[in-house]
This record gives C-alpha cells, structure tokens and sequence, in this order.
C-alpha cells in the first residue's frame, strides 16, 4: 500500500514574509528610479542650456549681431522657478538704458523685443530644479585649463542684477562677454558659469563658458561622491 504523500501549503507567517520582501523591493525600485530620473532632468536641463549657448554663439556668428542668454533664476513660472531667454539683439542696445526694450527693464514674464531684435526661445526650469545651489560645484571648486579662473563656487556669477537677472552675451567675434545690469559688461577675463541642481537631491550640474573663445565645459558633482 502506497501512502500518500501531504502537501504542505504555505504558512500565514510564509506569506506576510513573501509580501513583505516584494514591498521591499518595489519600494527600493523606485527609489532607484526617482534618483535615475532626477538625474536624467537635471542633465537634460544641462543638455539644453548647453544646446541653446551653442546655438546662440552660431547666430551671432553667422548674423553679426550679439545674441544673449538671459536669466531670470528667481522668476516665478507656472512650471516652476526660473526662467531663460534667448534674445538676439538685432539693434545693438539690449544694454542701453536708453533703448525701449534693455535688460534693466525687461519683464522677464512677458519678454518683447525691440525694432529688429527678437526672443528666439524661452526655457522654464521645471518644478524642484533650479539655479543653485549658492555655492555652485562647493567651496573649494576650481577648474582645471583651459577653463581655470571661471568661477564654479557661486550658483551663478553673472546674476547679480535686477532680481537676480544677468546675462551671458555671445559676440560676434566669437567672444563672450556678461552683463548684469545695463552699461558695460562685468569684469569676467576668464567667463562665467552657471549651476544647476534639484531641490530633493545634492546633484549640481555646471555649465563652464571662456570668455575668449565661448568654449564651453559641463561638470558633474554629487556631494560626498
């Protein structure tokens, strides 16, 4: 006589530990997945700004006119804080206090242009990205040649106007120069940088300009990485 055989079936306690080590490990794949996606927008926003910087340092080349990245880093948006605007500066006078449209006035919510000039594209940081952190790549940050003497360790150099507007200026000529106000630019030989970060994590992202050629060079930092 054969005797059959029990089948054992799984316990209450065997169960609550199965959908434990499953909640467990969805809760760490998405974690994983939050931090991979806030990565992937800050380095798209780089990725953009960069785009833009090249594409504005193009146009004044091949048009003769200067073309300016304006920033705007405590705007207020329906998307989030902060905005960009591309701006050519078809008339010569973005920084003229006398000119109808010039960078001490502009309302960077609703940016116009002036006779020949034109806002070419406007770019607002999303939600829980923005310009920063204040101390840019860290206290100690230096850039290595070709890029050295930019400043890194600030959020942004070249913002210290009007609401904290400034902008990087791409001449004809190839050259960079940096506005914060109206008048003659800011005394920046070397260039200038911005920095870009997400409000929930310690990514930063940098964006490098030369002053001489508009080289440009993006840094990565995570704090204690």
């Amino acid at each position: 006589m054969h005797r059959a055989r029990s089948r054992r079936g799984f316990t209450l306690i065997e169960m609550m530990v199965v959908v434990a080590i499953i909640g467990i490990a969805a809760a760490l794949t998405f974690f994983l997945f939050g931090r991979q996606r806030e990565r992937q927008e800050v380095d798209q926003l780089a990725l953009e700004v960069r785009a833009l910087m090249n594409g504005a340092r193009q146009m004044a080349f091949a048009t003769g006119q200067p073309v300016a990245l304006i920033v705007f880093p405590a705007l207020a948006t329906s998307s989030g804080t902060g905005r960009l605007i591309l701006y050519r500066d078809g008339d010569f006078s973005l920084f003229s206090a006398a000119a109808a449209v010039n960078l001490d006035g502009m309302d960077g919510a609703n940016p116009v242009a002036a006779g020949r000039s034109e806002v070419l594209e406007i770019i607002d940081l999303a939600h829980g990205t923005e310009v920063g952190p204040p101390t840019g790549q860290g206290p100690a940050a230096v850039m290595p040649a070709p890029f050295s003497g930019i400043t890194v360790n600030v959020a942004c150099p070249i913002c210290t106007g009007k609401d904290g507007r400034g902008a990087f200026v791409f001449q004809p000529d190839g050259t960079v120069t940096f506005q914060a106000a109206n008048g003659p630019p800011l005394a920046l030989p070397y260039g200038a940088s911005i920095s870009f970060t997400r409000t929930d994590s310690q990514e930063v992202r940098t964006i490098a300009v030369a002053a001489s050629t508009g080289a440009m060079q993006t840094i990565k930092w995570e704090p204690g990485k």
